[in-house]
């Protein structure tokens, strides 16, 4: 959930912080918990609001938020890919990259993320394959390369 919340609001401590406010959330709407429906679904459907509402308070008072910062130079090539992902992430549109951090990072199926996000099913199945595509393209951007270039990179390993 943490993951997601980063995502969403591009800072990692924020997002620390806002998955305990989730949860205290949670705490407090538990006796109107349908028994009918996911309760991973309904969860991140509060953490979603909850950054929603985190945004927007972000825009009423507009402070220097600022993500954690490395104590230490990062030089492993995973801790390369992941800040890549989250550049290309970041340049893919609400609520497109939210849908494909749901279903490909966080592993929800279609059916939880569209209940997570108040969607329909095919509207959900839209906003994951416009959102690889888009990630694709900013991929390529972020990464300077063409798509035949990152083929050909993965097929030699």
């Amino acid at each position: 959930m943490v993951d997601v919340l980063a995502r969403r609001l591009g800072d990692h401590s924020a997002a620390m912080d806002l998955g305990q406010e989730t949860w205290i959330r949670v705490f407090r709407a538990l006796p109107e918990f349908d028994a009918e429906r996911s309760f991973r679904s309904w969860l991140f459907a509060i953490a979603l609001n909850a950054a929603r509402d985190e945004g927007r308070r972000r825009q009423r008072s507009p402070v220097d938020y600022v993500g954690d910062a490395p104590t230490q130079a990062i030089e492993s090539r995973a801790a390369e890919d992941r800040q890549a992902i989250d550049r290309a992430l970041a340049g893919v549109a609400e609520p497109y990259r939210t849908a494909i951090v749901l279903v490909d990072s966080e592993g929800l199926d279609y059916a939880e993320a569209a209940a997570s996000c108040g969607c329909a099913l095919g509207t959900m199945k839209s906003r994951v394959a416009r959102g690889r595509a888009a990630f694709r393209e900013q991929w390529h951007l972020v990464c300077g390369e063409s798509e035949s270039e990152t083929t050909r990179r993965r097929i030699q390993g």
